[in-house]
């Protein structure tokens, strides 16, 4: 069975998504009806003297005390399933450890001063180590982390803030150093989703001394809600969109469709080729279904996967282009180089098509060490037809093979061609000899010293060429024999080489 691995292939297409404002306040009609403040109404204002945007903002009224100040709005946050964003100006002036502020973005309490509210806010000063504006992530008030700092270090300067939250749990913050949310800088981004239930108030908070408890304003605020971006599917192929096959052997490879987190697709193909299989799909999320297929002709093949969800449609040709499979069907089949008290009946055995001349072919014995030959012996003979199975097998002793890491190469004498080279012990590099620079492949078995002169290290299990096989331990060797446990069978598509 040919097995295709992993390597995907995507597709970025546009995304839809619809957005709910929750609030939308510019205090140009006045009031801030839709805000409780801490305290009473007294401590704010709606003010047109100094006004951020439009003609008015909300303004700390001058208490000529050390305070703090706050108002709050009721919005139920559901950040698992939605997108947000929040917008806002804010202006004050220069902050300290005695004079900071900061909105809080989602809190599970109205009472901002509560010792175990939990909740994202973004501001200055919130944790007294710097001016940056930064996003802070509160698991009460004694458990504060700084989740997003950026460079921004706040002024006395009016200045404008954006807060995006994917569904995902991405938070990103930009900021503009003036009264406007057009062309803001990118302060940062983190992914943080350890808070998500219970969220329901939102609203500025301001701490003063007494000579400035009057210097904050706050406008043009706005908090809307996304359902979760829609892509169209994206479609992938563990094979790549270009599969090489080979006649008569299976080639399989996964197909993906993501349809969305919240959306319902399917997957299926509509040009499957002959006698291939592809289950069509439906459902959510990811759909994965398998094409198999056994080519019996040569040729170009595209098969067209398609995926659709409630956005649109995505296709994904693969092309698979099918040629025969070019394998020998003469190889080594067994050797034997270790044994107890003196080493006897060394050599290898060829397997091979029933018909070849073996005279062409020459085995070069390696050593491991230095990575040159240190032995060659020519073969001679013909292959038999062992059992009218068309294929059969010669013993050639050769001595002495060295004991490991050793190899051997199969070698065809005209052209000087590997058609393999393998060894025992490990594996190496060969530096002269026919070999040369080729890595040698270890057969993954070896012969303890304790072995028996009649054992031998043998390829076993059915097939029609060298790769179908496993080389197996020591058993009772098999001269000039297809191995106990081997079944070799004719197949049409390799190379016959003579």
């Amino acid at each position: 069975m040919k097995k295709i691995k992993l390597l995907l292939v995507g597709i970025l297409l546009p995304i839809l998504s619809y957005a709910t404002v929750l609030v939308d306040s510019d205090f140009e009609d006045g009031t801030f009806s839709n805000w409780v403040p801490k305290m009473s109404n007294e401590c704010w204002e709606v003010d047109s003297s100094t006004a951020l945007e439009g003609a008015k903002n909300l303004k700390a009224i001058d208490l000529y005390i050390d305070s703090y100040i706050y108002v709050s709005t009721n919005v139920v946050f559901d950040l698992t399933n939605y997108d947000y964003e929040w917008k806002f100006m804010m202006d004050s002036l220069d902050p300290t450890s005695g004079n900071k502020y900061w909105f809080w973005l989602a809190a599970n309490s109205s009472d901002f001063n509560d010792s175990n509210i939990k909740g994202y806010l973004v501001g200055v000063q919130y944790d007294s180590s710097n001016d940056n504006l930064s996003i802070w992530k509160v698991n009460g008030i004694s458990d504060v982390t700084n989740i997003v700092e950026s460079t921004f270090d706040v002024g006395s300067a009016a200045f404008s803030v954006k807060v995006t939250r994917s569904s995902g749990g991405v938070w990103s913050l930009f900021y503009k150093e003036d009264t406007s949310f057009v062309s803001m800088t990118p302060g940062g981004t983190a992914t943080d989703t350890s808070i998500t239930n219970g969220l329901t108030t939102t609203g500025p908070y301001f701490i003063s001394t007494s000579s400035n408890s009057g210097n904050f304003r706050f406008d043009a605020c706005t908090i809307s809600r996304e359902t979760p971006s829609i892509p169209v599917p994206i479609i992938t192929s563990s094979a790549g969109t270009n599969v090489s096959a080979y006649v008569n052997e299976e080639v399989t490879f996964d197909i993906t469709a993501t349809v969305g987190t919240t959306s319902y697709g399917g997957l299926f193909s509509t040009n499957k080729t002959s006698g291939s299989t592809f289950t069509d799909k439906n459902g959510y999320f990811s759909l994965v279904s398998t094409f198999a297929w056994t080519p019996n002709t040569i040729g170009s093949y595209t098969v067209i996967f398609t995926s659709t969800n409630e956005t649109g449609t995505t296709t994904l040709p693969v092309h698979i282009e099918v040629t025969e499979i070019t394998k020998y069907n003469l190889w080594i089949n067994e050797l034997h180089y270790e044994n107890a008290s003196t080493d006897a009946n060394e050599g290898v055995e060829i397997c091979g098509k029933a018909g070849i001349n073996l005279a062409n072919y020459t085995v070069y014995a390696y050593d491991g060490n230095a990575g040159g030959y240190y032995y060659s012996e020519d073969l001679s003979g013909i292959i038999p037809d062992e059992d009218n199975s068309c294929y059969g097998a010669v013993w050639f002793p050769i001595a002495p093979l060295q004991g490991g890491p050793d190899g051997l190469a199969l070698v065809k004498k005209a052209s000087q061609e590997v058609l393999y080279f393998i060894s025992y012990g490990g594996s190496f590099k060969a530096t002269a000899g026919p070999a040369d620079g080729m890595d040698s492949v270890d057969i993954g078995v070896s012969e303890p010293s304790t072995s028996p002169t009649n054992s031998s290290l043998q390829l076993k299990k059915s097939g029609s060429y060298y790769e179908d096989f496993d080389w197996t331990a020591p058993s009772l060797y098999s001269h000039d024999l297809i191995n106990d446990g081997q079944t070799v069978k004719l197949k049409g598509a390799i190379l016959i080489v003579q």
